[in-house]
């Protein structure tokens, strides 16, 4: 009886003491990370490699994983990667890790994920199916990672390029690039995402479609005659690449200005702008002077765009950009604050100082900086920089002072202007707070520096 007793004490505790190890190891784990005690954690990790397959150890260590230490998060990603590798699987918190804020972080998960290879891939493509849009974005970044080697979750990846979250159709226009580059169904998907309406998702596009060969630009201006408006956009706006086939190329962008979609013609007027050094943009200029006249301002300013830097001089540029200064759409009245820069007439002044006081942000901020750019009238502009200091948005604040800047001796009127924004903005937490107090005191500085002696009363 007494044997029998025992015996039943002792296999409890050989059942039990693996758990009650695995327990204490993840509270030393826990304790390690909060101490930032290296040696710690890496012993209460070698334990819980040890126990359960190890299933105890990514548990804890993916708990770690949410700790704002960067140092500690990197201790964990190594063993998590470590441990995914020995199992053959991928976790949550691995993918998770892609997208750390911690650079070295991301490259220990990527690093991981690689060496996984086709062995992480559908645990990776069941994660597409994920709700959650952070989920799926890592699982694509993951799949990317792998490369060629991922070629299973190209289905998959050919839908998510029509995901609801741009930072899913972003990354998946990357790895798209990064696992069948040779693929026509990528390659198509990459020309519509040229024109996603996103700039991030439009700009990884552009950079995922490598500079074309001659069959490719066959391609792509073949592609130009598309019966889907998207593809025909998405055509004209990678085109612009092919600078050294400007025989070819800009001819059929021309002919684009007359595409029923205004999409199309949009892009295809901005590339030609990419052309600017051939005869055959100079060619072009007839056609650029007609669609500025184009019913659509986006269009009209991508038409002016191009002309002035084909024909700087051009005498249509000038009443053009007074028009658009007038457009409802931002996008062309920031085009105009921009462009004024560059033209450095004495003659736009009342147009940047209009636009100064524009109701988009991002207007008046330009307008600040073209007109620091071109630092002439300073009778008129100082005053309405000085008034502009009151602006709402910390960044055109910052714009502005360093416009002020530029007008040296001739902004000390706007000192006080400068002085008081400088006590406005002392409480501000705003992201741009401290970049704009910064450049108010550098100002401040500039100008007083640069003001002549004052004389001594005799």
């Amino acid at each position: 009886m007494v044997v029998a007793i025992i015996a039943t004490i002792g296999v409890t505790l050989w059942r039990v003491y693996p758990e009650w190890q695995a327990y204490r190891a993840e509270q030393m784990l826990r304790e390690a990370a909060s101490e930032a005690n290296h040696a710690k954690f890496d012993q209460a990790a070698a334990t819980l490699r040890t126990v359960s397959g190890g299933s105890h150890a990514i548990d804890a260590l993916s708990d770690v994983m949410r700790m704002p230490d960067d140092e500690v998060r990197l201790w964990a990603i190594r063993e998590i990667g470590d441990l995914c590798i020995i199992r053959d699987i991928v976790v949550p918190a691995l993918i998770e890790a892609t997208w750390d804020r911690y650079r070295l972080v991301c490259h220990e998960a990527t690093g991981a994920i690689r060496r996984l290879g086709t062995r992480a891939v559908p645990q990776l493509v069941a994660e597409l199916s994920s709700t959650d849009p952070l989920h799926r974005a890592g699982a694509v970044d993951a799949l990317g990672t792998i490369g060629p080697d991922a070629a299973a979750a190209l289905p998959k990846l050919l839908k998510l390029a029509a995901d609801d979250d741009a930072n899913v159709r972003e990354w998946t226009v990357w790895a798209l690039a990064k696992i069948a580059p040779d693929s026509p169904q990528v390659y198509q998907v990459l020309i519509e995402s040229l024109t996603d309406g996103n700039e991030r998702v439009e700009w990884a596009a552009m950079k995922a479609i490598a500079l074309p060969d001659a069959l490719e630009i066959q391609y792509l201006v073949d592609s130009l005659s598309d019966g889907r408006p998207r593809v025909r956009a998405g055509a004209a706006t990678a085109l612009r690449r092919a600078t050294g086939s400007a025989g070819l190329v800009v001819p059929a962008l021309v002919r684009k200005l007359k595409d029923r979609d205004d999409k199309v013609r949009e892009r295809a007027a901005a590339s030609i702008e990419f052309f600017h050094e051939s005869p055959q943009a100079v060619q072009a200029i007839p056609a650029l002077e007609d669609a500025t006249r184009d019913p659509v301002p986006r269009v009209q300013m991508a038409a002016t765009g191009s002309l002035f830097k084909i024909d700087p001089q051009n005498a249509l540029i000038k009443p053009k950009l007074v028009e658009l200064a007038d457009s409802d759409d931002a996008n062309c009245r920031y085009f105009v604050a921009f462009t004024l820069s560059e033209l450095q007439d004495p003659d736009t002044v009342p147009l940047l100082l209009k636009l100064l006081k524009d109701e988009d942000d991002d207007v008046r901020r330009v307008s600040a900086d073209s007109l620091g750019q071109i630092a002439i009238e300073p009778r008129t502009a100082v005053p309405a920089l000085a008034a502009a200091l009151k602006d709402p948005s910390p960044v055109v604040v910052l714009f502005v002072a360093e416009a002020l800047q530029e007008f040296g001796a001739d902004a000390k009127v706007a000192l006080p202007q400068l002085r008081q924004a400088l006590a406005d903005l002392a409480y501000s937490s705003d992201e741009y707070a401290d970049y704009a107090r910064s450049m108010i005191r550098q100002a401040i500085e500039q100008i007083t520096m640069e003001l002549p002696p004052a004389r001594a009363v005799p």
